[in-house]
């Protein structure tokens, strides 16, 4: 997920927002950072469950005592990457609220 965002979290309208520079405050850098991460891990949830959820007839032999179907099982995993996905997002994001406008000026 990190990855997947690494060219482009502070970038929104064609600027860059650093928290400090008049451009954004710092909750509107975790809300761009979180709202484009959890996008994209929300697209990959559903296709993700979409393609489980076609594949249940090619692995319901492998399966013992749970159903192929069994919505709980399909729930906890969304949960679950869900979760993280909101973890792998929020820890940049934080870390991108913590630099000094200053020195990312400078750097680019």
């Amino acid at each position: 997920m990190p990855s997947s965002l690494s060219g482009e979290p502070l970038f929104g309208r064609g600027q860059p927002l650093i928290p400090g520079s008049g451009d954004a405050s710092t909750r509107d850098v975790l809300k761009l950072i979180l709202g484009n991460g959890f996008r994209l891990a929300l697209i990959g949830i559903v296709v993700g469950l979409g393609i489980a959820f076609a594949a249940t007839r090619l692995l319901s032999t492998l399966l013992y005592d749970v159903s192929a179907t069994d919505p709980a099982i399909f729930l906890i995993d969304a949960v679950l990457l869900a979760g993280s996905a909101l973890l792998a997002c929020y820890i940049p994001a934080r870390r991108a609220t913590k630099v000094d406008p200053i020195v990312a000026l400078r750097y680019e």
